[in-house]
């Protein structure tokens, strides 16, 4: 029985084991119908098809398929907030992606992602910013292992923030500097380094640097301010306010003080709509 199933059949100069090429069209089906389940079981009775014939070294690419299914599930279990069987099935997807594949890269991306979400969600219910903080890093692993580094560095910001709810000061404020440094002139990542240079001038109010936190606060506003997405809009109404703040009760200047108030104002119908 095993020779029958093993017979061969010649296709574009190689030998295929009978019925693989069956399987492989059939999992490609339940594939672009979105049954993944089954179309990882169609891939894996190809595997075991393939095993021991002159095509074993095409396993990695069938492998790579199956990875594929399992990252359509990982995401889909994150996004619907089933948070145990999202991180089984993107680690599965990591095991079976091909090395520096695109597959490979998108299932660390995601699963960074997932660490990123359990880190907000302990700090946010638990108050947990220890655990927070070792979840981010590992998001932040994970970025980095998917070439990523923008993601890297929006994860990088939140943990400065965690960071800053430590009382770690300094460690959050070498990353902020880290950050700005490495966003440089990118433009895509002006709303990255706006955000660092609030946190960063944040800090500083807190530090009684009050100098250094108008120059941060300033750069923060103007990055910001230059961006039409809401969620830049808002962190530079947060700097203007936090200017307002300082020359108000820190550095008394009614004319500076009067200008960030105006200032805020202008942004506040857009910020609260």
């Amino acid at each position: 029985m095993i020779a029958v199933l093993m017979l061969l059949t010649a296709i574009g100069g190689q030998a295929q084991p009978a019925g693989y090429q069956d399987l492989m069209d059939e999992a490609r089906s339940y594939s672009q119908q979105k049954e993944y389940e089954k179309s990882s079981e169609c891939y894996e009775k190809a595997i075991a098809m393939l095993k021991g014939t002159e095509m074993e070294s095409l396993i990695p690419s069938v492998r790579d398929f199956i990875a594929i299914n399992h990252l359509h599930l990982g995401v889909a279990a994150l996004k619907a907030k089933d948070y145990p069987k999202a991180k089984a099935f993107l680690e599965k997807a990591i095991d079976d992606a091909k090395p520096n594949s695109k597959t490979y890269y998108m299932a660390h991306s995601w699963m960074g992602q997932w660490h990123s979400v359990q880190s907000l969600n302990i700090r946010t219910t638990r108050g947990d910013y220890e655990e927070a903080l070792r979840l981010s890093l590992e998001a932040e692993k994970c970025f980095n292992q998917a070439q990523a580094p923008d993601k890297r560095l929006r994860e990088q910001l939140s943990r400065a923030s965690i960071l800053k709810e430590l009382l770690r000061y300094e460690e959050a404020v070498a990353l902020l500097k880290q950050i700005i440094t490495e966003c440089g002139t990118v433009e895509s990542r002006r709303i990255i380094m706006g955000k660092a240079h609030f946190n960063l001038g944040s800090i500083e109010v807190e530090e009684e640097q009050y100098q250094q936190a108008l120059q941060h606060l300033e750069q923060a506003y103007e990055l910001c301010l230059a961006l039409t997405t809401q969620d830049a809009k808002s962190y530079a109404y947060l700097a203007a306010g936090k200017l307002y703040a300082v020359y108000t009760q820190h550095i008394p200047d009614s004319e500076k003080a009067a200008l960030w108030q105006q200032r805020a104002d202008q942004l506040e119908d857009q910020v609260l709509r």
